[in-house]
């Protein structure tokens, strides 16, 4: 099969709620599309090279926005899967006492953790030099198994595997 992909990114798509003050000085939350896995595929595409995202987000608007976004960012978006029913994951960011950004995930039941293996474009994975995973996908059983078998394929037609940790301490 010929190469269509540099990279190809499989894994979680979050959007991020940023602390933002209002002219009142209320707490505001801004949404930022992030995920590690998502945040590669942006990067590689801007950096001019081809890349795809292989996720699964919510209906609505928070699903629309890291889709669009990373359509805007030059990604393939196709392999992006939309739940009917299951939320977009979400992080809230703070500051930590050391001035570092702390993320309170809320992904139980969110639509990346429940992306299925019949649910991956294998033909995506086929057609890519480097699979890139996160390890979040590795938290559910069925995700896992779906990154599981993206390996396996990629592995299969002579693609590099590269892996985000993201390791994130218990506090």
């Amino acid at each position: 099969m010929t190469i269509r992909f540099d990279v190809v990114a499989f894994g979680e798509l979050v959007v991020d709620l940023i602390p933002a003050e209002s002219a009142s000085g209320n707490l505001l939350f801004r949404a930022v599309p992030g995920g590690a896995p998502g945040n590669v595929a942006a990067g590689v595409a801007r950096l001019g090279q081809r890349a795809a995202m292989l996720s699964k987000v919510g209906p609505g608007p928070l699903g629309s926005l890291l889709i669009e976004t990373l359509a805007r960012a030059g990604v393939e978006t196709r392999g992006i899967v939309r739940s009917q029913v299951n939320p977009t994951a979400l992080a809230v960011v703070s500051l930590n006492a050391a001035g570092e950004s702390d993320f309170l995930l809320y992904r139980e039941a969110c639509a990346d953790s429940l992306y299925e293996p019949g649910e991956v474009a294998l033909d995506i994975v086929h057609a890519c030099r480097v699979l890139h995973v996160g390890s979040l996908s590795l938290g559910s059983p069925l995700s896992a198994q779906a990154q599981r078998l993206a390996v396996k394929t990629a592995k299969k037609a002579g693609a590099l595997i590269s892996a985000d940790v993201n390791f994130r301490a218990a506090h």
